[in-house]
């Protein structure tokens, strides 16, 4: 069955007595990013309405009804986001009307980005109908706008979901020496979403028995290796997330600060078995097979992979205890393997490349 394409709605005004926006580049990026780019790119329709009125906004959605609205343009803060009107000045949508509007396409529309200044009161009331709403929470310069907004499309249209691209396109803003990384918020509302480009975590993920038992079963521990595991394997059945991810570390070294040259030393086998654990108790969530991809996507870039995983903020390593030991954690976030991770310069490079010959030896 081929998969569901998403569609894609890019709205933007920019009345004539207002200041001028960079608008079209920030369109073409978006097209090169999400279209022209991306390896997924035959699953992403992207639809254009320019100079937008509020009657254009409402026929762009009946016309397109689209999963993914993006208006690009400027914001009021309370007294809503400026469109045109029919001579081509400002008029104002407030979030009421927006919020009315977006409700009535909430079976098929997911996610809102509202890149233009002080919007995150309308994607705030946005929210209590669509899943994911970004909004911004102060001014925000067109250099930030347009970087959060290709970065945010690269995200998804490389496959990630809406949290990732969201925490992707902050990244983005910091790596380009802007200081507006903060200013763009993500709303969610407790809505649940059965498609992988969307998909949420719940604050509450109830593992049933039944749950457990098919996970044990799909990762058995090899008699050899059964007692080297077992606490490994304890620990995350039953979501202690910390002590797994120092029980990690110190099979790993032996309960000493591990070496680059020991990442050779260990066993394929026990890396791809740890690897398994993670994988299989977290949904996928965390694992080494999860941070190989995120660091292959970073562009194997030590920094953005650190704040990506959540492990730095703002260039500044995390205390450890601060560090979120559960399910609401950055997909990646865990094992950490900190002291290493911390100590040695090149680290995670030597342990993904040693990672992915093991599991290209499968």
């Amino acid at each position: 069955m081929e998969p569901q394409s998403t569609t894609v709605l890019f709205l933007s005004a920019n009345p004539k007595d207002t200041r001028l926006l960079r608008l079209n580049e920030e369109r073409r990026e978006i097209e090169a990013g999400l279209i022209e780019r991306s390896r997924f790119r035959e699953q992403f329709r992207l639809f254009s309405k320019v100079a937008v009125r509020p009657r254009d906004v409402q026929r762009a959605m009946l016309d397109y009804t689209p999963h993914v609205v993006h208006f690009s343009g400027h914001g009021s803060g309370q007294r809503g986001l400026v469109v045109e009107d029919e001579m081509g000045r400002s008029k104002l949508l407030d979030a009421s009307a927006l919020s009315a509007l977006f409700e009535l396409y909430a079976d098929r529309l997911k996610c809102v980005l509202l890149n233009a200044c002080y919007s995150t009161v309308q994607a705030e009331a946005i929210s209590q109908h669509i899943p994911y709403v970004i909004g911004m929470s102060d001014q925000i310069g067109d250099r930030a706008a347009i970087e959060f907004a290709v970065a945010f499309y690269d995200a998804l249209g490389a496959g990630r979901d809406v949290e990732f691209a969201y925490r992707n396109a902050c990244v983005a803003i910091k790596m380009a020496g802007i200081p507006q990384a903060d200013i763009p918020v993500l709303h969610q509302s407790s809505q649940l979403l059965p498609n992988s480009l969307f998909k949420s975590v719940p604050k509450a993920t109830v593992r049933t028995s039944e749950t457990y038992e098919k996970t044990e079963t799909l990762v058995s521990l090899p008699r050899n290796n059964q007692i080297k595991f077992q606490k490994l394997s304890d620990f995350l059945k039953n979501g202690n997330w910390k002590e797994a991810d120092q029980e990690t570390e110190k099979i790993i070294g032996n309960e000493r600060l591990l070496r680059i040259e020991d990442i050779e030393i260990i066993s394929c086998e026990d890396w791809l078995l740890m690897d398994e654990l993670w994988s299989a108790f977290s949904d996928n969530h965390f694992g080494f097979s999860v941070q190989n991809r995120i660091w292959i996507e970073s562009g194997e870039k030590s920094e953005l992979f650190n704040e990506i995983v959540g492990w730095k903020k703002d260039g500044i390593w995390m205390n450890y205890n601060k560090l979120t030991f559960d399910r609401l954690a950055p997909k990646g976030h865990l094992p950490t393997l900190w002291t290493s991770t911390k100590a040695l310069g090149g680290f995670r490079n030597y342990l993904f490349a040693r990672f992915r010959r093991c599991s290209d030896n499968l």
